[in-house]
């Protein structure tokens, strides 16, 4: 038995469970992220005009997540989408797996699947020892 044996139907598992979110999140980002850089050339005349972002740009929050390597002495519309909107694409990117995920174990706890040990036929009740202090220590 190889550290592989069963990927390959796990695999098919989650792309046939994720059929519909899957292909949304491919699409979905770069079509963002092309929407993001088509807005700035047009509402910014084609770039020329995004010297008024300049405040935006200097304010602390924005500096902590876009350093000034980022080029926001001389600013263009490839420097704007990396150094602002690239953390918007990866928020979206985040709350779309978020969401994913808690869907993904909701249904599972909905259907029972989400137990890690099997029932194990026993008495319900516990020995008097496992209900001290020490003992659950």
């Amino acid at each position: 038995m190889t550290t592989v044996t069963g990927t390959g139907a796990a695999l098919r598992f989650q792309l046939r469970r994720n059929r519909l979110r899957l292909p949304l999140w491919v699409a979905g980002v770069p079509m963002f992220a092309l929407y993001f850089s088509v807005a700035i050339t047009v509402v910014t005349d084609h770039g020329t005009e995004l010297g008024s972002f300049a405040p935006i740009l200097g304010n602390p929050v924005t500096m902590l997540v876009g350093v000034p390597g980022y080029g926001y002495d001389h600013i263009t519309a490839p420097r704007m989408i990396a150094g602002v909107y690239l953390l918007y694409l990866m928020l979206a990117a985040a709350v779309l797996r978020m969401t994913t995920v808690i869907r993904h174990t909701r249904v599972d706890e909905r259907t029972g699947r989400a137990s890690l040990l099997p029932d194990r036929p026993g008495p319900a009740v516990a020995p008097g020892w496992v209900r001290t202090v020490p003992a659950l220590v």
